[in-house]
Order: structure tokens, then C-alpha cells, then sequence
């Protein structure tokens, strides 16, 4: 098992969870869909089931941010509804600093580069493959996520 684990979830009508590759897709477009993205590292989580957005902002914000660490050394976001920020630092050599504060709730780990990496490209496949077997072709933006993510593999 990795050290970096992310699941991607849709939040149900009654707050529950369920893999979004064991979802039944909801009904209409793909847009406003609450979902989570959750990340654990070392087993400690670090983005919470508990919180919870809109995933098809939360999630390019989310590759956006990977994609600022790898060109800069440093990305952060800041989740589009909600009062969560995440921040990705590199720290020396390999490893990479994640933090997330939610008003009181503030955590830490950090972990290798390049897990953290392979499991966010790991992910974004399963999101973006999902997305366009129940929704058709990705708008230009998320076209471009995909490239990006993608990239880091060369």
C-alpha cells in the first residue's frame, strides 16, 4: 500500500459516502456535484471525508495545486465553498509538506514527492474517466487538468 492514499467520493442526499467509481451518476450536468476528496498520508487524513465541495471545482483546484508545487516548490488552494485552504510545500530533497487548516482543525504529514504525485495522477484518471463515461467529452479547462496531470509523468 502506498504512504499517499486519495479516494474520490460523492456525497449523497443523506451525507453519506460512496466511491465514485461505485456511484450511480447524478442526474442533469456535471456541475455543482458535492463530493470529497480525501487524502491520506500515512494513513492520517489529511483532507477529511467531512469536508466536503463541489468536485468539479474542488478537484482542478486540487491538480492546480499539485501542478504549483512541481513548477514552484509551493501550491495552496483554498476549497471553492468552503473555509478550507490546503497548502503543499517542499521541504528539501523529496518530500513535500501538506497542511490543511479548517478554521480550528489544522493538520499535518508529509511524504514523498513523487507519491504524492503518482497517487493524484492515480486519482485524476479515475475522476476524469468517470466523469466522461457518464457525462461525454471534458470541457477545454478539464482537458487541459488532464494533460497537465498527465505531463508529470514525462
Amino acid at each position: 500500500m502506498s504512504p499517499v492514499t486519495i479516494s474520490v467520493l460523492l456525497l449523497r442526499d443523506d451525507d453519506s459516502t460512496v466511491p465514485l467509481e461505485q456511484s450511480v451518476p447524478p442526474a442533469g450536468t456535471w456541475s455543482h456535484v458535492r463530493g470529497v476528496v480525501e487524502l491520506l498520508i500515512d494513513g492520517q487524513p489529511v483532507m477529511d471525508r467531512a469536508w466536503w465541495d463541489d468536485l468539479d471545482w474542488l478537484w482542478p483546484f486540487f491538480v492546480t495545486a499539485v501542478d504549483k508545487l512541481l513548477t514552484t516548490g509551493e501550491g495552496e488552494i483554498l476549497y471553492p465553498s468552503q473555509p478550507i485552504q490546503l497548502r503543499l510545500g517542499r521541504i528539501g530533497g523529496d518530500r513535500v509538506l501538506v497542511s490543511t487548516v479548517a478554521g480550528e482543525d489544522t493538520r499535518r504529514a508529509t511524504c514523498r514527492r513523487e507519491d504524492l504525485v503518482a497517487e493524484v495522477q492515480r486519482a485524476g484518471e479515475v475522476y476524469w474517466s468517470w466523469v466522461m463515461e457518464h457525462y461525454g467529452p471534458l470541457k477545454p479547462g478539464e482537458q487541459r487538468l488532464l494533460e497537465t496531470l498527465r505531463s508529470w509523468s514525462d
